[in-house]
């Protein structure tokens, strides 16, 4: 199948490629009662634009199926095509899961198997999860930070910032790199 991704958002560069493998609709982590933001009574950033923007929702349900019946070989080779054409934006980084979350360990193995192909040509492959019940022990090319648990950094999302968070996410992908890299640091975000 045919990858279909997008180039950037409101806080990442158009150089970061978005490649999401299911959409916030149907997150596994909101449906297993996994997600801190939602447990916490929070709405998912992510589902509100497949509320209100009429082809969102669809677009991420093409990419769900896509993800499931592409190689990781062959995504990999497609993004890469893609930014060959792209002269303005080539890619620098591949977020996964703007919106969902991986569905299975599978899933992890997969995208861990996706980066590994990325980072020959000096892309870094990073995102978010809230699969705490899976193991990321094994994975070597992606950037795991977990949400509310540490993998390869910790995002903690609080209401308000205080003095105790002093390790603050900027809020702008486009002037931090915290979270492209392994740090082992927790990384405080307000909600959103």
């Amino acid at each position: 199948m045919r990858i279909k991704f997008t180039k950037g958002n409101q806080k990442l560069p158009k150089t970061t490629y978005i490649l999401n493998m299911t959409s916030a609709t149907d997150c596994p982590s909101r449906t297993m009662g996994l997600c801190p933001i939602v447990n916490d009574g929070g709405e998912c950033y992510a589902k509100r634009p497949e509320r209100f923007r009429p082809g969102c929702l669809p677009f991420r349900e093409y990419q769900h199926e896509a993800w499931l019946g592409t190689s990781a070989e062959s995504i990999a080779q497609q993004l890469l095509a893609a930014s060959s054409r792209s002269k303005k934006h080539p890619m620098r980084a591949l977020r996964f899961s703007e919106a969902g979350d991986f569905e299975s360990q599978a899933g992890v193995d997969k995208m861990d198997m996706v980066a590994a192909n990325l980072k020959p040509y000096g892309i870094v492959t990073c995102g978010y999860t809230a699969r705490i019940d899976l193991d990321f022990s094994k994975v070597r090319h992606v950037v795991v930070t977990g949400s509310g648990f540490m993998v390869h950094n910790e995002f903690v999302a609080v209401k308000e910032f205080t003095a105790e968070h002093r390790n603050r996410c900027a809020g702008n992908c486009r002037v931090c790199v915290k979270c492209q890299k392994r740090y082992g640091e927790t990384i405080f975000v307000k909600y959103h």
